[in-house]
């Protein structure tokens, strides 16, 4: 069996048993703490409307997964709303798109065009 101070210093070591069973409390506690924190700073950071979308949910975990299935759908009405954001706000920097290296695929190019068009 290892040596008691070395088991003090390295309790993971093979044989050493003296702090095994304390340790892996203190971890508990420690992951338990964080979870909360985690709990606590995503709640504090949504809005009223958000908040009562997640309000069922006890754990961090689960206020995160709720979120993700709320907000990051890849729907393609999504997706063109963001590329025409885009598109706008580069647009409106007067700098043509050709001159920042900007590569635009024919899908993209022909959203562009139907959006200028007037309504």
């Amino acid at each position: 069996m290892a040596g008691e101070d070395e088991c003090i210093a390295h309790p993971s070591r093979l044989g050493c048993n003296t702090f095994k069973g304390s340790d892996r409390k203190i971890e508990e506690r420690k992951h338990a703490d964080v979870m909360k924190k985690a709990y606590s700073a995503i709640l504090l950071n949504l809005g009223d409307e958000v908040l009562r979308e997640v309000a069922a949910e006890k754990f961090a975990e689960a206020v995160w997964d709720k979120l993700e299935d709320l907000y990051l759908k890849k729907s393609l009405a999504k997706k063109l709303y963001i590329k025409k954001c885009l598109y706008a706000s580069l647009m409106q920097d007067d700098k043509p798109l050709k001159s920042i290296d900007v590569k635009i695929d024919d899908e993209d190019q022909a959203i562009i065009l139907l959006n200028s068009l007037p309504k």
